[in-house]
């Protein structure tokens, strides 16, 4: 697996795939145009996580580097909304996928 196709809020370090929540979650969050809270947060660490699967195309060890103004406990919102995100990530990382392929086709690079 080679580093270069890594988004600049990953990064590779001892065989694990390391996602930073302090520019991931908000890269996702604008996209979709979330709040930073619970739901908003769950539904940005999915779609790092699923983008990355699709980028690497490889079985993956992910680890999600520990900052504290991510941690859930710590956002707005209850453990019920952070459920929900989790259940309607798909939802949004698909809204993406369509986007971002329109993009692609407008720009001539598809």
């Amino acid at each position: 697996m080679t580093t270069n196709k890594l988004p600049p809020w990953a990064s590779m370090n001892d065989g694990q795939v390391q996602i930073d929540p302090e520019t991931a979650y908000p890269h996702y969050l604008g996209m979709l145009e979330l709040p930073a809270d619970k739901y908003g947060a769950e539904v940005a660490r999915r779609c790092a996580i699923e983008d990355l699967k699709s980028l690497l195309g490889v079985p993956l060890r992910i680890k999600i580097i520990k900052r504290e103004e991510w941690a859930l406990r710590n956002l707005e919102g209850t453990d019920e909304d952070a459920q929900r995100g989790a259940n309607d990530f798909k939802k949004h990382h698909n809204g993406l996928t369509k986007r971002r392929a329109a993009q692609a086709m407008v720009s001539g690079e598809f």
